[in-house]
């Protein structure tokens, strides 16, 4: 027979100190809040600023093959990011579930296309710098290898916003709550 402990009894449970202050509790995983202003807000500066570091770091190694000097390949790494906020403002080109392997694929895809985009307009309309097609391509691929590896390293990251993001979820809540349990 096997002996067990009694549950233990919520009277005799030490109480927890009443204050005022708010204390910033991490949401789980599985629990994603709706989606609002400042939410949208904060993952597109998410993206921003991760799709204009992983350019502006491949512009700056593609430099002796391009031609562009320091600023051309600096000015041809903020035109992804333009295209981020761009894609974020219209509904339907941003994953907002729990899978990680569609969030990644979708983030994938996305910084592919804004890279290819990016080098188009830089080489076309701008006419900044002449860039191939091999070089569009070798630019676009290694945007979405950056956006693969960020991914990843995002994965294993818990109480993000989705999870493929690098963007934390942290909700204040009050001390004083008389439910027992927290998220």
């Amino acid at each position: 027979m096997t002996d067990r402990l009694p549950p233990p009894n919520p009277s005799t449970a030490a109480p927890k100190p009443e204050t005022d202050q708010l204390e910033p509790v991490l949401i789980p995983d599985a629990v994603l809040p709706a989606w609002s202003f400042d939410l949208w807000l904060r993952d597109t500066t998410e993206r921003v600023v991760s799709t204009f570091l992983q350019y502006a770091a491949l512009w700056l190694l593609a430099m002796p093959t391009t031609g562009a000097g320091v600023v051309t390949s600096l000015l041809a790494a903020c035109l992804p990011p333009v295209f981020v906020v761009l894609m974020s403002a219209l509904p339907g080109l941003t994953y907002r579930g729990t899978r990680w392997w569609a969030d990644a694929l979708c983030r994938i895809a996305r910084s592919g296309a804004q890279g290819a985009l990016g080098a188009l307009i830089v080489t076309g309309p701008l006419d900044l710098v002449h860039v191939t097609a091999w070089q569009t391509a070798a630019l676009a691929a290694g945007g979405a290898v950056l956006t693969a590896l960020k991914s990843e390293v995002a994965r294993r990251i818990s109480g993000t916003l989705t999870p493929a993001s690098l963007t934390r979820l942290v909700q204040l809540e009050q001390n004083t709550t008389l439910k027992g349990t927290r998220p």
